[in-house]
């Protein structure tokens, strides 16, 4: 009887163990250095107070060439430290060029005219991620289609 409870004690704490071993190497979320996907944030039909009234259809983001490479090839977005947490974008190239410093890039992005952009002015447009993570999660957002990398310079890169 004694053997049995002991074999029994002996499983119980190897499958202990080794729960915890998948826990430790699957359990826990990490920040790749590639996109990975995550669930698809749904875009606001409709128009309401905030939200621009009107919103031109090619839009500019500014950033690393990396990134915007990375956010060409993929499709998914990274919030920053933002705030609100957004992807961020300009109506003009000159203002996104301002972002993508010295050898950086900037993605063209086409906008659907369903899709609602809060509207900061001088140009400035930010589609709001309610409850992003900074630096944590990438977000493909239905509606905003990177079509296209320009260097600083506004030659085509991709």
């Amino acid at each position: 009887m004694f053997d049995v409870f002991v074999i029994t004690l002996g499983a119980i704490a190897g499958g202990f163990c080794v729960l915890r071993e998948l826990v430790r190497i699957f359990g826990r979320p990490r920040s790749p250095s590639y996109p990975m996907p995550t669930p698809s944030v749904q875009p606001f039909i409709g128009g309401l107070g905030g939200y621009a009234a009107s919103q031109p259809s090619t839009l500019y983001h500014g950033t690393t060439r990396q990134n915007a490479l990375e956010i060409y090839n993929s499709g998914f977005w990274m919030v920053g430290n933002s705030f609100p947490r957004a992807v961020w974008m300009a109506a003009d190239f000159a203002m996104a060029r301002g972002y993508a410093k010295g050898t950086g890039g900037v993605v063209i992005i086409s906008a659907a005219p369903w899709v609602r952009l809060t509207n900061l002015g001088s140009g400035v447009f930010t589609y709001e991620i309610p409850n992003g993570q900074a630096w944590v999660e990438y977000y493909h957002i239905q509606g905003l289609e990177p079509i296209g990398v320009l260097d600083v310079n506004g030659n085509r890169v991709a």
